[in-house]
C-alpha cells in the first residue's frame, strides 16, 4: 500500500516562506518590497496547498480502493467458509426426513418424475402432522437458508436453490394443511425469500395470503387444490380447519 509522506500545513510553508524573504530582503538593505514579497509568498502557499489537497485526493481514493478489495476479499472469504456450513445443514435436513422413514432427496432435487412429486409431498407433510419433528424441520429449513443466502448470488450455491424452493413449498403446504400459522420465512434473508416466493407465485399460490378458514366461500374448492386427489389429506386438512375453527371461535 502506497504511503503518504509527511507535508507541512500551508500555514507552515507560509512562514517559512516569508522568515526567507524577510532574510533576503534585511541582506538587500531594502525593506521596500517587503509587502510584495509576503503576497507572493501567500500565493505560492496556496499553490502549495491545492497540490497538497489532490495529493490528498488521490492518497485517499487509493486507500478506498484498497478498502473494496479487502471488503471483496472478506466477502470471498465468508463464502468459502459459509459452504461447508450449507453442506451440513442441508444433509441435516435430508437426514430428519430419512430418520423417519421418508426419502426426500430425490423430490428436493428434482430427480425423481414429476407424477411422484405429489406422493413424495404428502409423505412428509403426513410426517409433519407431528409437532415435534415440524418444529424441527422448521428450526433446520430456516438455517439452511440463512446460510444459502449468506452465498446467493454467487454461483457455487446454484445446486442449492432447487431444494430451497421446493422445502419453501413443503413449509408452504404444511402450514396450509395444518393451519399453522407460525410456520413462515420471516427469519429468512431476502434473497432467499424473493427464491421462494417466486417459486410459490409461479405455482398459483400466493405466499402473502394466509391459510383457508373453514367459513371461508372457496374453502372446499381450495380443499380439493391441496389435496391434489389424495383423500387422506383432503380429509387431514378439513380436520385442522374444524380444529382452528374450534379452537378460535370456542375458546
Amino acid at each position: 500500500m502506497a504511503q503518504l509522506s509527511a507535508q507541512p500545513s500551508p500555514d507552515l510553508l507560509l512562514i517559512r516562506k516569508v522568515r526567507f524573504l524577510k532574510a533576503a530582503v534585511l541582506i538587500s538593505g531594502d525593506g521596500t518590497n517587503e509587502a510584495a514579497y509576503i503576497t507572493a509568498a501567500r500565493k505560492q502557499a496556496k499553490v502549495d496547498y491545492i497540490c497538497l489537497t489532490e495529493n490528498l485526493t488521490d492518497a485517499l481514493t487509493l486507500y478506498a480502493a484498497v478498502d473494496e478489495q479487502q471488503e471483496l476479499a472478506l466477502g470471498l472469504k465468508n463464502i468459502a467458509s459459509e459452504m461447508p456450513i450449507l453442506e451440513q445443514r442441508y444433509q441435516r435436513l435430508l437426514q430428519l426426513f430419512t430418520s423417519h422413514k421418508v426419502n426426500i432427496k430425490g423430490y428436493v432435487t428434482g430427480s425423481i418424475a414429476i407424477e411422484q412429486d405429489a406422493e413424495v409431498v404428502n409423505d412428509v407433510v403426513k410426517l409433519l402432522k407431528n409437532e415435534r419433528i415440524r418444529a424441527d424441520f422448521e428450526v433446520h429449513l430456516k438455517k439452511f437458508l440463512t446460510s444459502l443466502d449468506i452465498i446467493l448470488p454467487n454461483a457455487i450455491a446454484h445446486s442449492y436453490r432447487v431444494p430451497a424452493k421446493r422445502l419453501g413449498y413443503i413449509m408452504r403446504v404444511t402450514k396450509e394443511r395444518y393451519k399453522d400459522t407460525s410456520l413462515d420465512l420471516g427469519d429468512a434473508g431476502q434473497k432467499v425469500r424473493d427464491l421462494i416466493n417466486e417459486h410459490l407465485m409461479s405455482l398459483g399460490i400466493n405466499p402473502k395470503v394466509p391459510p383457508i378458514e373453514l367459513l371461508s366461500t372457496d374453502f372446499i374448492e381450495q380443499l380439493d387444490r391441496h389435496a391434489q386427489g389424495n383423500p387422506e389429506a383432503k380429509a387431514s386438512e378439513m380436520e385442522h380447519a374444524i380444529r382452528k375453527h374450534c379452537t378460535v371461535h370456542h375458546e
